[in-house]
Formats: structure tokens, sequence, C-alpha cells
């Protein structure tokens, strides 16, 4: 055969596959800003250039929050806005860090650039920090993939277990992340980002999966429960 018939045959056989399209997403979300002053020290940090793991641990506290490690040696660390758990505050609503909305949003988080808090059309003012979340129902056990950028830090934690590390102060490259094997049932999501340099700000969160939403919270107290209780069917799994 020809290498003109092969190259025919090739495309013949790619016009018969399905086409490839985005899994179904539908997340809940809660924003923040925070004041760009020193009253904020994680914030206007060094730049590390590249993805920094090991920041938070691989479980989420008892307030349902990353928890700091206490890693250190990066332009970026340390993180010392915590609370008593090592929890990190930095969606902890107070005086200089102010909630900025709450909805759901559909489709791959795709905020390639200036994801500034609302009004804002630069981070010298504030930074954005926010959480999303929402529930994947599977079928039967097996691994999930997803693809996730950042500028600067954002972590995924499904069940309270983290699953994407995507720590640091940094510019946004989407890279892949593969869970280690899920049981069929219900699983909670929960995607936490913050951007802590004034040199842009972005997020992109691409799931290979179908993500559904969470009953909307009504207020910044009704997400502080629902971590709350991410926490601790965590706790609860992980006694048995």
């Amino acid at each position: 055969m020809s290498h003109r018939r092969i190259w025919f045959a090739a495309v013949a056989a790619l016009a018969v596959l399905p086409a490839i399209s985005h899994a179904q997403v539908t997340l809940n979300y809660q924003y923040f800003k925070v004041r760009n002053s020193a009253v904020n020290p994680d914030f206007k940090r060094g730049i590390d250039g590249g993805i920094v793991t090991g920041i938070v641990q691989a479980a989420l506290g008892p307030d349902g929050l990353p928890v700091y490690t206490g890693l250190t040696g990066h332009p970026s660390l340390p993180v010392t806005q915590v609370n008593g758990a090592n929890e990190i505050q930095w969606w902890t609503p107070g005086a200089d860090i102010l909630a900025d909305g709450t909805g759901t949003i559909t489709g791959p988080l795709t905020f390639n650039s200036g994801f500034f808090p609302t009004g804002e059309s630069s981070n010298a003012n504030w930074f954005r920090t926010a959480i999303f979340t929402g529930s994947v129902d599977m079928a039967s056990g097996g691994t999930l993939s997803f693809n996730l950028g950042s500028d600067d830090d954002a972590w995924l934690f499904i069940d309270g277990m983290l699953v994407g590390d995507d720590g640091g102060i940094k510019g946004a490259a989407s890279i892949p992340f593969t869970t280690t094997s899920l049981s069929a049932g219900t699983h909670n999501l929960a995607l936490f980002f913050a951007d802590r340099h004034e040199v842009e700000s972005a997020l992109t969160f691409d799931p290979h999966f179908a993500v559904t939403a969470t009953p909307e919270p009504g207020s910044i107290g009704l997400l502080a429960t629902g971590l709350l209780g991410l926490g601790a069917a965590f706790r609860r799994k992980r006694a048995r």
C-alpha cells in the first residue's frame, strides 16, 4: 500500500472516532478579597518561579481548611497566617479578608488571566482567594484525571485528601494529575485557590469527569459548616 493510501486510511479511521468533549462541570464558589498590605504577611512574598509541593498536609484540618506543613526554604514561605491547628486562614473573613461573593459556575475553570476581586482590574489593592466545591458520582471504582494550573497556589482535595498539589508563587501552567483509586459512590471535591503576588492572577481546572454543585451556601457560616463536615467525614473514615 502506498504512503498516500495509508494516510487516507488513517484519516478515515479518525473520522469515525467519537468527538472528545469536556465533562459536565458545575461548582459552587466562594470568593474572598485579601487586603494588599502588611496586615496579610503571607501575600506579596517572593516569587518561587515554579510549583512548590508540600506546603499543605495530605488531609484537610478540623475546620475543613488546608493545613500548613511548616515547609520553608522557598521565597513564598513560611506561611504565618494560620490558626491553632495550623490551618491556613486565607479564606477566613476578618477585618482585612472580606467575602467577595458566592454562586455557581459551569464548565471547566478557565481564568487564564485577570482573576482579580470584584471591581478590581489588578491586584494592587486586593488579592483574590477562592474555594470551589462540588461532588463526583462514580458508578464504579477507579481513578480520576484532571488538569490544574494556577497563579499562584491551588490545592484540590477529594474526600478531604490532597489529590492535586499546585502550590507556590508562580505563573500558571496547566499540568495533569491522576488520583489514587477511589471507591464507587459519591465523593466530595474542594478546590482552594490563592493569588499571593502582584503579577497577574489565574486559575485553570479541567476535570475529565463530571462534577455537580452541592447545595449553594446561603452564607459564609453555612459554607464553613460544610467544610467542617468534610473534615469530620474524613476523620470518621480514617478512624475505621
